[in-house]
């Protein structure tokens, strides 16, 4: 389990690799994979000062899905998928709060909030995937966005099942619990071996979307203060 949490760092050596073709879906990409190291580390460092961090998953879950819907959206070559998934965002937030307020137990696994945002990336990822397959004239081996959603996908789905399992059988049967996690710590190794595949890809052709332009660090902000 302690390579699967830190395999996400994989896609951001091969963007190091390739830093000549980041675009802006690949620095997206890199921030939701760095997220889910650096929450990995603030878990654990909860977990040996505590005898819990269930708790902090409700902290963790929301962020991650929000990164991951955000990249999802720029690889979109259609506006209205585009616009459903971005409407997507803030909807899902309020949902998700609600959840929590109203139905989860913080101390134990999440029953509905955590895996409604899984199974909503998951969704994402996999309408992505399809819509752009079907539209896609060129080798899907060599387009970004092919790895990329293949990787939400496998990763999503294995979190869409093991919160629930958790939730059930983690008095009952741990032991199932733990195996449940070295599942989902192969299919998270899988899912970013394919995403790290993706960031070595040939940068996409200029196409007029958001995805495919190159990204500048002329972009960015000239000073802080222009983040506000």
């Amino acid at each position: 389990m302690l390579v699967g949490g830190f395999i996400p760092l994989l896609p951001l050596g091969a963007a190091l690799l390739s830093f000549r073709r980041l675009t802006r879906t690949r620095l997206l990409v890199c921030t939701w994979s760095f997220f889910i190291v650096a929450a990995t580390v603030g878990s654990r460092l909860v977990l040996s000062r505590d005898h819990t961090n269930l708790w902090t998953s409700y902290l963790i879950d929301p962020v991650e899905g929000v990164l991951a819907l955000t990249a999802i959206a720029q690889l979109q070559t259609r506006t209205l998928l585009r616009t459903a998934i971005i409407a997507a965002i803030p909807a899902s937030v309020v949902a998700f709060a609600l959840l929590v307020l109203l139905v989860e137990n913080t101390s134990s696994f999440s029953r509905v909030s955590s895996p409604m945002y899984a199974l909503l990336c998951l969704a994402a990822a996999l309408v992505t995937l399809t819509s752009r397959a079907i539209d896609e004239p060129d080798s899907l081996l060599r387009q970004d966005w092919f790895w990329f959603t293949g990787g939400m996908a496998l990763y999503f789905g294995a979190f869409a099942a093991l919160t629930p399992l958790g939730f059930v059988l983690v008095h009952t049967r741990p032991d199932l619990v733990l195996r449940a996690y070295d599942v989902y710590a192969l299919a998270t190794i899988v899912a970013f071996l394919a995403i790290g595949v993706g960031m070595l890809c040939p940068t996409p052709q200029l196409s007029g979307t958001s995805s495919s332009a190159p990204f500048s660090a002329s972009e960015l902000p000239s000073s802080p203060s222009a983040l506000r």
